[in-house]
C-alpha cells in the first residue's frame, strides 16, 4: 500500500523550534535546523535575532538536505541592526512581521533551514535563549 499525503487546512500540530544563539566578537555564526525523516513541516514564520551590539547581515537559506549541497532558495536576507530581528516572511529586515504568510512553504523530510549571522565587526557578542525561532505545523508521514 502506498503512503498518501493529503492536507486540508488547518492540519498538523502547531509547534515551535526554539534555539539558543550565541554571537561572538567578529565571528560568523551558522545554525541549521532539519526536518525529521518522518514529518513534513508547513512553515508559518522564522525569526532570527541579531543579539549583538553591531549590525550583522543575516541570511535564511533553504537546502534540500543537511549536507547543504543543493540549495533550494534564499528565503530572506538583510542588514539587521543591533538587537533587532529578521523575520520570514517579511518585506523588511528588522522590526516586526508585516502581514501574514501569503504562500505556503512546505518542507519535506531532511530539508534544512540554515541561518547565517555574518561576522559584523568588533563587538561584545551576546547570547539569546530564543535567538532563532521557527513556527511551523508538523504533519506526520507514518
Amino acid at each position: 500500500m502506498k503512503k498518501t499525503f493529503s492536507e486540508t487546512f488547518p492540519s498538523g500540530t502547531v509547534k515551535t523550534s526554539v534555539t539558543s544563539i550565541t554571537l561572538v566578537n567578529n565571528t560568523q555564526k551558522v545554525q541549521d535546523v532539519s526536518v525529521p525523516s518522518d514529518t513534513v513541516w508547513v512553515i508559518q514564520c522564522i525569526r532570527a535575532v541579531n543579539i549583538d551590539d553591531v549590525q550583522r547581515t543575516v541570511v535564511i537559506d533553504l537546502w534540500n538536505e543537511a549536507a547543504k549541497t543543493s540549495k533550494i532558495a534564499r528565503l530572506q536576507s538583510g542588514a539587521v541592526a543591533a538587537v533587532t530581528d529578521l523575520v520570514y516572511p517579511s518585506i523588511t529586515a528588522g522590526g516586526t512581521i508585516i502581514g501574514v504568510p501569503t504562500a505556503v512553504l512546505v518542507l519535506g523530510p531532511g530539508m534544512t533551514i540554515s541561518v547565517t549571522w555574518a561576522a559584523g565587526g568588533v563587538s561584545t557578542g551576546a547570547t539569546d535563549s530564543d535567538g532563532l525561532v521557527i513556527l511551523y505545523r508538523e504533519l506526520t508521514l507514518t
